[in-house]
């Protein structure tokens, strides 16, 4: 007997994304696998029996199951910052880092087209000038594709589109207040926030039509404890981050910054 899967209902444009064939007995039951690909998000998987239509049954109305299948949109980085650097020489400021246990800073990701003026940084869900903006949640999800996830940005940051809960975090040497933060994996002592550019603005929101360039941004907790032991940050973000130019859908980048 041939069995079929389908990406979406057959009877309604879904997709075939495998076929097998099984030997299976009257009043017995018997697994049947394909090999498949998942897509970020939900996968509405249908399984067909008898899809040809091959098989005498007195009832075929039991042939077709399904069952929606989500894959996590997220991925997560985590690590150590170890860096002993001077910059400046004797005649102009200068300032060190060393590999200490006081480090303090930052961990971001973008996507790899960004152009990002690191001092024009605004919390996302507010307006260029600090007031308080609407639906700028849903507007990522729609720029990444991601509206009908379960774990969109809207449902992770925001309840109602409002933050569920903010930091200020200090970002080359300038506070930005009340960015949306969640936890970066599994608990406080790291946590992942968004802003977005205001240097690639018009009309003083972020929005879809400008499409302005968004950071995810995690702030340097040295050698604390994680999801997967103990280190100096972890930082979470949408797998589609990549895709926000498609320029190069392949790429994110990594930066970070010193306090």
């Amino acid at each position: 007997m041939l069995v079929s899967f389908f990406d979406g209902d057959p009877s309604n444009s879904g997709i075939n994304i495998g076929n097998t064939t099984i030997n299976i007995s009257k009043f017995s039951s018997i697994e049947a696998n394909i090999p498949w690909n998942a897509k970020i998000g939900p996968n509405n998987i249908f399984v067909v029996a008898d899809y040809n239509l091959l098989i005498n049954e007195s009832n075929k109305d039991n042939n077709k199951a399904n069952k929606t299948i989500s894959i996590n949109a997220w991925q997560e980085i985590y690590g150590n910052a170890s860096v002993d650097k001077i910059i400046g020489n004797a005649t102009e400021n200068m300032k060190k880092w060393f590999n200490d246990s006081s480090l303090q800073g930052n961990i971001f990701i973008a996507d790899s087209e960004s152009s990002i003026n690191w001092l024009s940084l605004q919390a996302i869900g507010k307006t260029k000038d600090g007031k308080n903006s609407s639906n700028d949640f849903l507007e990522i999800d729609e720029l990444l594709g991601m509206t009908t996830f379960d774990d969109s940005v809207s449902n992770l940051f925001s309840e109602n589109q409002n933050p569920k809960d903010t930091q200020n975090i200090i970002i080359h040497q300038k506070e930005i207040q009340d960015i949306p933060i969640i936890h970066s994996i599994n608990n406080s002592n790291f946590t992942t926030g968004i802003v977005w550019d205001t240097s690639d603005d018009t009309n003083g929101e972020f929005d879809i039509n400008d499409k302005e360039d968004i950071v995810f941004v995690a702030p340097i907790n040295k050698q604390s404890g994680g999801a997967y032991g103990s280190y100096d940050y972890e930082i979470k973000f949408p797998a589609k981050l990549r895709e926000y130019n498609n320029l190069n859908s392949q790429e994110i980048y990594l930066y970070y910054d010193l306090n």
